[in-house]
C-alpha cells in the first residue's frame, strides 16, 4: 500500500508541475494530504547480519562519524551492487577526516559491495540507537547465513580535522565560522532560512533550498539519509527516473524522519536525475548541516549545469500500518 501511495504522490507532483504557470516554482502537496511513505524501500539481503563491537577506550568524533558513513555509503554505493570484493583491505579515507573505514574479506569471492553498503547502514543505525550513542572505534563482522564473510572497521588515523575543502562552498544567511569539528547541540532552523551548496568535486552540481522550521533530531536525519543512500546504491548509478522514499530507523514513540527525492529533469530541461546524483545531493546536504549547525525539515532542488533535475524534502511523521504519516511536501522555492 505504501508503494502505491508513493506512486500517487509522484502523479500529483507531476500534474502540478505540468499545470503550474510559474516555471520557477515547484509544487507543494497540501498539509491535509497526509501521504503514507513506504518503509520497505530499504534493501534487504537474505541471511545477512552485522555483528557490531565497540572499543570504548578509543572515542571518535560524532560529526566525523556522520561524514565518514554518509560519504562511505555514497562511494561504495557508486559501485556495482553485486560486484565482488577481491582486494584486501578495501579502505575509504576521505581527505580532511581523522578517521577512516576499512572493509576486508574473510572468504574470497563472497564479500560483495552490497554487504559493505548494508554493513555501513547497520553500523550507523546501531551507533545512534545506543543510550548514549556509541562513537568509538568499531568493528562490524559481516555474515551470511551465520558464516562470516568479512568485516568493516572504523578507526582513527593521523590527520588534521575537517578541512575547508571538505566543507565546500556554502552560503546561508545564518552561516558562522564555528569549527565544524566542535560538537554543538543542534539548533532548530527558522522556517524560511535558505541555503545553497556546490559540490566540491563537480562545481556544476548545486543543491539549494530552505528550512521549513520543523525540528528533526540529528540521529533521525542520519539514519534516514543512510536509508536513502542504500536505496540509491541498488540500481545502476546512471539509471534515471529517481524516486526515493526513505525512513529513519527507530521506534514508534518518537517521530520518524523521512526523505523524498524525485526526478523532475524531464520537465525543466533535457537532463534527468540519476541515482548517483541523488546520492551526491545527500552528501551535499550533510556538508551544509555540519557547516551551519542547523538541522530540520527541508525543501530543496537539485541542479546540474543550471538545469533543475530533481526536487526533494525532509520531514517528520509517525509510522502506522500504512507507512509514515506526516507532512508531505516537495520544494516550493520561489
Amino acid at each position: 500500500m505504501g508503494d502505491f501511495l508513493g506512486v500517487v504522490l509522484c502523479v500529483l507532483m507531476v500534474l502540478q508541475l505540468l499545470t503550474t504557470s510559474d516555471a520557477s516554482a515547484l509544487p507543494r502537496i497540501p498539509k491535509s494530504d497526509l501521504t503514507a511513505l513506504s518503509t520497505s524501500g530499504l534493501p534487504s539481503i537474505p541471511g545477512f547480519t552485522a555483528t557490531i563491537q565497540y572499543d570504548h577506550s578509543k572515542p571518535l568524533d560524532e560529526w566525523e562519524i556522520y561524514l565518514l558513513l554518509i560519504q562511505g555509503m555514497k562511494a561504495y554505493g557508486g559501485l556495482s551492487w553485486d560486484a565482488r570484493v577481491g582486494a584486501d583491505p578495501f579502505p575509504f579515507s576521505p581527505p580532511g577526516l581523522s578517521i577512516r573505514l576499512v572493509a576486508r574479506y574473510f572468504r574470497p569471492v563472497q564479500l560483495s559491495i552490497k554487504h559493505i553498503v548494508m554493513g555501513l547502514y547497520e553500523i550507523g543505525r546501531d551507533m545512534v540507537s545506543q543510550e548514549p550513542s556509541s562513537f568509538f572505534d568499531t568493528r562490524a563482522t559481516l555474515s551470511v547465513l551465520s558464516r562470516p564473510i568479512g568485516d568493516i572497521q572504523l578507526q582513527k588515523r593521523p590527520s588534521a580535522g575537517v578541512s575547508d575543502d571538505l566543507r565546500g562552498n556554502v552560503t546561508t544567511a545564518s552561516s558562522t565560522n564555528k569549527d565544524v569539528n566542535s560538537i554543538d547541540s543542534p539548533e532548530p532552523a527558522r522556517g524560511g532560512e535558505t541555503f545553497s551548496i556546490v559540490d566540491i568535486v563537480l562545481p556544476s552540481f548545486r543543491v539549494s533550498g530552505k528550512f521549513t522550521g520543523k525540528y528533526i533530531a540529528v540521529s533521525r536525519l542520519f539514519t534516514a539519509s543512510l536509508n536513502a543512500l542504500a536505496q540509491a546504491a541498488v540500481p545502476d548509478r546512471e539509471e534515471k527516473g529517481v524516486h526515493i522514499n526513505a525512513v529513519s530507523a527507530g521506534d514508534r514513540i518518537y517521530p520518524y524522519a523521512f526523505i523524498n527525492i524525485l526526478d523532475i529533469g524531464g520537465f525543466f530541461g533535457t537532463q534527468m536525475l540519476s541515482y548517483n546524483q541523488a546520492a551526491r545531493a545527500i552528501v551535499c546536504l550533510w556538508r551544509m548541516f555540519l557547516e551551519v549547525k542547523k538541522y530540520g525539515g527541508l525543501e530543496f532542488i537539485i541542479e546540474d549545469s543550471g538545469e533543475r533535475i530533481g526536487t526533494g524534502f525532509i520531514g517528520t511523521g509517525f509510522i502506522d500500518g500504512r507507512g509514515v504519516q506526516g507532512e508531505a511536501s516537495v520544494a516550493s522555492l520561489k
